[in-house]
């Protein structure tokens, strides 16, 4: 599934995803989302499933992350 960003940073809110796209070794690309818990001086705090496999996890996304391709409202 490919998500289409539907918002840019400055209009996006608590809530909403964020959407992510890593490039593995081998060369394949693989998309991520995050829901947004939190806006903070560094960076983006979100919640997320699977990043590490099977679990549930937060962490602070910084705004120039190079995965970061797009924010999506719901």
């Amino acid at each position: 599934i490919n998500l289409k960003s539907n918002r840019v940073l400055s209009h996006t809110q608590v809530g909403d995803l964020v959407l992510l796209r890593y490039n593995k070794t081998n060369g394949e690309t693989v998309g991520h989302v995050a829901r947004i818990l939190k806006f903070l001086e560094n960076g983006i705090l979100v919640n997320e499933a699977n990043k590490e496999r099977c679990k549930e996890t937060t962490r602070i996304l910084d705004y120039n992350d190079k995965a970061i391709y797009g924010f999506l409202s719901i």
